[in-house]
């Protein structure tokens, strides 16, 4: 058979494509890659793409993405739709490889993941899109939607979408469902995504299994059933998607809908917090008040500090907080000042009182009434009832300027309508001069 391949790979690169697409089909891979590399020496597209994929692939010749990266670039370049439309997806990810410079030295770079390519992904992707390749269309509305701004359509990008989930590509369903999603007001509408989310979660993508469940927990566009979300969420947490990881330990630890498991709970959620911040946050917020697991401040630290360094506002407050008081590490109040004045200026209305706290004195910060003022009226305004109380009592006390308790009446009105009991005897406090 060696003797045959050599003949056939002297004959003809077209012969050579031939003889080895039959020894790729009989599993032959090693056998076939010779008689593959001879045709796409020769320029025959087919033939690069195989290379490509036996490169991307690690078959018959050792892996690299650089080197599929190179053959997918050619085939792509001499029209072939399946490698313009994989080399499209591959530049999404940062994942083509650096198809220029010096080939020796990228023989032997390392193989990192890279920017993302979304020039060379839409150019590609529009290719292979208009030539009718549904996966394409799918890439392709994905970088009018999440590319650089100045690529952004999203009106088009809804188009390629919707002609992709035609032909029942499953990218092309989800990407449909989640353009549909916003755009929709009605029943009918909601019906309509949840069903090419369904679709793309019958393949198998992590991502529609997790939105599937998010829809069914809620009852929107299909019949609520808890249920049967938590066994979705599941589905989707073993495939990978974090989002549903942290939906499904959280599922464990309280027993929603499933049996308690505190343990494999938190093994989830500890899954979960390796890539999401809110889960980082959360599995956090677990360890600091030992919510079903063993409290460790230390740790519970880390974990939130993690999520506050991801930009988190409600994990930059709880990390300053802790930083303030001193617990699972030093205290620090300098830099808890600053996360403090981080989600301030996002609108975070518990930092701008915490704020206004650490100005009122006390902890280990100059007293300043003026600016403690305008941090607890800025919360206040934003309806944070303890805010509302203490702009109450420095308006009634005259702390920062002249005493105001007609509009100190006013804020403890507001505080007291939710739920904040002092307000009511600083109100009463107030009549009580009037009184005598």
């Amino acid at each position: 058979m060696l003797v045959l391949d050599r003949l056939i790979g002297l004959a003809s690169p077209e012969a050579a494509l031939r003889r080895a697409v039959r020894l790729s089909g009989q599993g032959k891979v090693a056998e076939a890659f010779p008689l593959l590399t001879r045709s796409a020496k020769a320029g025959i597209a087919e033939a690069e793409y195989r290379v490509a994929c036996c490169y991307l692939e690690g078959a018959g010749v050792p892996a690299s993405r650089i080197e599929g990266g190179r053959w997918l670039q050619r085939a792509a370049g001499h029209g072939h739709v399946e490698a313009q439309t994989l080399l499209g997806g591959l530049c999404v990810h940062g994942l083509a490889g650096d198809v220029n410079g010096d080939r020796a030295e990228r023989l032997f770079a390392e193989e990192a993941a890279g920017e993302p390519d979304f020039a060379a992904a839409l150019k590609w992707a529009r290719l292979a899109a208009e030539a009718g390749s549904a996966k394409a269309q799918a890439v392709l509305g994905y970088v009018l939607t999440c590319g650089p701004e100045e690529m952004r359509d999203l009106d088009a990008a809804h188009r390629w979408y919707q002609r992709s989930a035609a032909s029942s590509c499953p990218e092309g369903c989800l990407g449909y469902a989640l353009s549909l999603a916003p755009r929709t007001q009605d029943e009918a509408g909601r019906h309509e995504v949840a069903e090419h989310l369904r679709r793309a979660a019958e393949a198998e993508l992590p991502t529609a299994i997790y939105l599937l469940a998010a829809l069914t927990e809620q009852g929107v566009g299909v019949a609520r059933d808890p249920a049967v979300a938590a066994q979705l969420y599941c589905h989707a947490a073993e495939r990978g998607q974090r989002s549903a990881q942290l939906r499904w330990g959280l599922a464990l630890m309280e027993g929603h809908d499933v049996k308690q498991d505190l343990v494999l709970g938190e093994s989830w959620l500890r899954r979960a917090a390796e890539g999401v911040p809110q889960a980082q946050y959360m599995y956090g917020r677990m360890l600091a008040d030992g919510h079903g697991i063993a409290a460790d401040p230390e740790a519970a630290r880390a974990w939130i500090a993690r999520a506050a360094a991801a930009g988190l506002r409600e994990a930059q407050v709880a990390l300053a907080e802790m930083m303030v008081n001193g617990r699972g590490g030093p205290r620090d109040t300098a830099a808890a000042l600053e996360l403090f004045e981080k989600a301030a200026a996002a609108g975070h209305s518990g930092a701008m009182f915490a704020l206004g706290a650490l100005y009122a004195g006390g902890h280990d910060l100059a007293e300043d009434r003026m600016a403690a003022q305008y941090w607890f009226r800025a919360a206040a305004e934003l309806g944070h009832g303890q805010a509302q109380l203490m702009l109450g009592r420095y308006l009634a006390e005259g702390a920062a300027g002249e005493p105001n308790p007609a509009e100190a009446r006013l804020w403890f009105e507001q505080a007291a309508a939710q739920g904040i009991e002092e307000a009511q005897a600083d109100l009463a406090a107030l009549h009580a001069p009037a009184l005598q």
